[in-house]
């Protein structure tokens, strides 16, 4: 933490917190409801892939890292209402480290986990045949492995200049957590974090991505025998995948937009406007919206995540009223056993792709 005592000043004290502001309030309500929403429902991906082993495909181990870094990028969301409250950041060196980790570990291993799930879709529209040996889920694992371990070897360059700063005003002080990176050449030091994690952490990605749909349409229509129901089971599984993607382009665009404008805007010294602060904001939300989205796509356009899902609930009321019965039956009674709830599964078409 960096401390400074003006000359003036025997003893410093933390800042007044201000009374809470319109949009305080609506941000604070906004991000409960995401970090709520979004815990519970990647929470239930979680549970879905893990317990029916239908849901164990290529593509859903993929779905899973996402609903993996999406559970670890709300983690940092509690935080972030605090400091809405406080007005100032008040746990600490380890703890600010930790939640720069949650938030930026998902934006790498988010953007190439999609970039990773185009490759596959491309490889199993356009080379069924040959790709039938590629797409596993060991090699499935393997490049999730090699995503996270690049993911948090590209962190580095910005964990290490993660820390609480104290900004000292009239014998009182105010903590924030943030990075302060040195000048890099002539370009100072947020602008050049900025750089780097837009760069790596959306554009190279997108740009892949795109690139991987170019080839991909323009391999399907010169595409002409294929056997209708693997075109249908393909064709869904694209979709999703499709849907999951542009969502994610729409809720970081704003995101990282706003960030290198205020970025270059501190550079140059130049002072925001009320309305590019308030658009900030917003961006803000939609970005961390994106991972309460997530979830939802999955259920409304996918049967197999919306049968699992259904199937989930139907297992837990099962259990919670066996439950109830059991504290007000006699002991004596047999109950029914719990795990006899049947199954729902897609058809296997999809569910091998």
């Amino acid at each position: 933490m960096t401390n400074s005592t003006p000359m003036n000043c025997t003893e410093l004290r933390p800042s007044a917190k201000s009374d809470l502001t319109g949009d305080d309030v609506l941000n604070i309500v906004f991000y409960t409801l995401i970090f709520s929403v979004g815990s519970v429902g990647n929470a239930l991906v979680l549970y879905v892939i893990l317990r029916y082993s239908k849901m164990k495909t290529v593509t859903n181990i993929y779905i899973f890292n996402l609903s993996v870094a999406d559970l670890i990028f709300l983690c940092g969301m509690p935080f972030i209402i605090c400091m809405f409250v406080k007005n100032q950041w008040i746990f600490g060196d380890i703890v600010c480290y930790l939640y720069y980790f949650s938030q930026c570990v998902n934006q790498f291993t988010g953007a190439f986990t999609l970039l990773v799930m185009a490759g596959d879709r491309f490889l199993a529209v356009c080379y069924p045949i040959k790709s039938m040996g590629w797409r596993t889920l060991s090699r499935a694992y393997l490049a999730l492995t090699i995503i996270w371990i690049g993911s948090i070897g590209a962190l580095a360059p910005i964990i290490i200049y993660v820390k609480v700063n104290r900004k000292v005003s009239n014998c009182t002080y105010k903590t924030s957590c943030g990075v302060d990176a040195p000048i890099f050449g002539s370009i100072p030091g947020v602008t050049a974090y900025m750089l780097y994690s837009v760069v790596l952490g959306y554009i190279i990605p997108v740009i892949g991505i795109i690139c991987l749909y170019c080839l991909l349409v323009g391999k399907l229509r010169r595409a002409t025998q294929r056997s209708e129901r693997k075109k249908k089971s393909h064709k869904k599984v694209t979709k999703l995948v499709t849907i999951i993607i542009a969502v994610f382009i729409i809720c970081w665009l704003p995101y990282w937009s706003f960030q290198l404008y205020f970025s270059f805007a501190h550079a140059l010294k130049q002072k925001p406007t009320r309305s590019a602060i308030v658009a900030f904001k917003v961006s803000n939300v939609l970005a961390y919206a994106n991972s309460m989205i997530n979830p939802v796509l999955y259920g409304f356009t996918n049967d197999q995540f919306k049968e699992s899902f259904i199937s989930a609930f139907h297992c837990v009321s099962d259990r919670m009223f066996s439950a109830r019965r059991q504290s007000n039956a006699d002991p004596t009674m047999e109950f029914r056993r719990l795990d006899k709830a049947p199954i729902v599964a897609s058809p296997t078409t999809e569910a091998d792709l």
